[in-house]
């Protein structure tokens, strides 16, 4: 596999298992798709919310991000899962944010598509 697909597809599943951590920590704390699944807020406690994900999302979503190292090297790895966590927590503040978009999400965006090029550009110097 190519290394420019190798970190589409890692890129893929850190994005992914990202995800799915953050759903399932808003699951826990009763604030994912609250509309859609009060029900099950109503009847369970945020322990048995909390035995719920631990035994669905959380596996899958470990089995996410340890598939990026099988896909990519190492360095690669730990490049895509902090930029992947970066891009998430700008996407949760910017969806869950009132208001505008904040100057400290654009400068986190900002920071990190730098620190990304260049830890890039510095990996293939070295490759």
């Amino acid at each position: 596999m190519s290394l420019s697909l190798s970190l589409v597809w890692g890129f893929f599943y850190a994005t992914l298992g990202q995800v799915l951590i953050y759903s399932a920590t808003a699951f826990i704390n009763g604030a994912f798709f609250g509309r859609f699944l009060h029900g099950i807020y109503d009847h369970t406690t945020p322990f048995s919310r909390l035995v719920i994900a631990s035994a669905t999302l959380f596996p899958l979503a470990n089995y996410l991000i340890s598939k990026i190292f099988r896909v990519t090297d190492a360095g690669y790895a730990g490049m895509l899962i902090i930029i992947t966590l970066v891009l998430v927590l700008a996407g949760k503040a910017l969806l869950l944010g009132v208001g505008e978009m904040s100057w400290r999400v654009v400068l986190s965006v900002a920071v990190l598509t730098c620190a990304a090029a260049w830890v890039s550009y510095e990996l293939h110097r070295v490759a």
